[in-house]
């Protein structure tokens, strides 16, 4: 994580009064996918990352290999209408 881009971030989310983060991703196919997030989450999840169950992507993995990590790029947050 580097601190400058997480604390420009941090200061983004609040001050534009964000309620819910939405961490999009791509799947083996290309396919967007997401995981969202309550802004409170914003912190640990910019600086452990983010599981989530990868079996419920296709083509990631199978049910008995699913937890899967997102390790957030804070410097691509955007506001998304």
């Amino acid at each position: 994580i580097h601190a400058e881009k997480f604390s420009k971030a941090l200061k983004f989310l609040g001050d534009n009064k964000i309620q819910y983060i939405d961490f999009i991703f791509s799947d083996l196919h290309g396919n967007l996918k997401e995981v969202t997030r309550p802004s409170s989450f914003a912190t640990p999840s910019f600086r452990n990352g983010l599981y989530f169950d990868g079996s419920s992507v296709p083509g990631c993995t199978s049910i008995y290999e699913s937890d899967m990590l997102i390790l957030p790029d804070e410097s691509t947050i955007r506001i998304i209408p």
